[in-house]
């Protein structure tokens, strides 16, 4: 049971839980020890510890251009590793490897064959310039592939056609093992793999989302000086920017979303706190100019 005091003292209960260790603590139990003593069984444990680590960080580290023979050589140990632990971090890291790609991302394990019908899509919400979700993805699908001069369904010009109704499969999750930079809240709605028929060029994953905006009127909190240490953004609610099409690496992790009454403005907000429990907020970075 977490107490209110216990909150107040030492801040959001998922900074200091401890699901991680026991996590942790589970995997090491599962490490074959044969019940040796004089030190054996804690160093087995170890060395079990740094090999996963060790190929975890390796597979992560694989440049693009890997060759093939390494590739299947990570593989194969990784999938032998998982057979002999089934639940440990090699299990996972061998789901995770199954889909992964370039870019850090793990896909659902099934997804639909069926293709979805862009122009059918409706989020009561437009681009930036009024554009439609098809209009949205077929310019960037433009920008990543320029080589294929992707040209919309209907049009006589020159190129390959990007048929609304056959390029994209939604999908309902991702996983991200890899950060980015500075972040900045979002809405996801919709997540999408998109692959252009009768080519030769790889799936891609990208997402539909609108910011939470950021308003010149939002009032200032205490926190606000160390906002992006702490991951945490604050806006009025249901205040969102247009649809965007990002690529779905730029996704870093969930947030946890807090409701907050404001008195003065009678207005609600939006309390956005970064649900990492990894690693540090990525500072601000500002020119030297900026700096007194």
């Amino acid at each position: 049971m977490h107490f209110v005091m216990m909150v107040k003292l030492f801040g959001p209960v998922y900074a200091w839980w401890l699901f991680a260790f026991e996590h942790f603590n589970g995997i090491l139990e599962k490490v074959k020890t044969n019940g040796h003593d004089g030190g054996r069984c804690e160093l087995t444990m170890l060395r079990n510890w740094v090999q996963t680590h060790l190929l975890y960080e390796y597979l992560l580290a694989l440049p693009a251009d890997a060759s093939e023979y390494k590739r299947n050589l990570v593989d194969h140990i990784i999938r032998a590793e998982a057979s002999k632990a089934r639940g440990s971090i090699m299990t996972e890291i061998a789901i995770f490897r199954s889909e992964v790609s370039n870019d850090h991302i793990s896909l659902p394990k099934r997804i639909s064959k069926s293709t979805i019908n862009l122009h059918s899509l409706n989020y009561h919400a437009l681009g930036a310039n009024g554009e439609d979700v098809y209009t949205l993805i077929l310019c960037y699908c433009q920008q990543i592939w320029p080589e294929l001069e992707l040209r919309r369904e209907l049009s006589l010009l020159a190129g390959t056609s990007f048929i609304g109704g056959r390029v994209a499969r939604r999908i309902t999750h991702i996983r991200k093992d890899e950060r980015n930079s500075l972040r900045v809240p979002v809405h996801i709605e919709d997540l999408f793999v998109i692959h252009i028929p009768d080519t030769d060029t790889p799936s891609h994953v990208c997402a539909v989302v609108r910011q939470l905006r950021q308003d010149e009127l939002v009032p200032v909190m205490l926190w606000d000086l160390y906002a992006t240490v702490l991951g945490i953004h604050t806006s009025f609610a249901n205040d969102f920017g247009p649809l965007e099409v990002i690529p779905a690496a730029d996704i870093d992790c969930p947030l946890a979303l807090i409701p907050v009454p404001h008195f003065t403005s009678q207005r609600e907000l939006w309390i956005s706190v970064s649900f990492d429990h990894a690693s540090v907020e990525p500072e601000e970075e500002y020119d030297d100019e900026g700096i007194e």
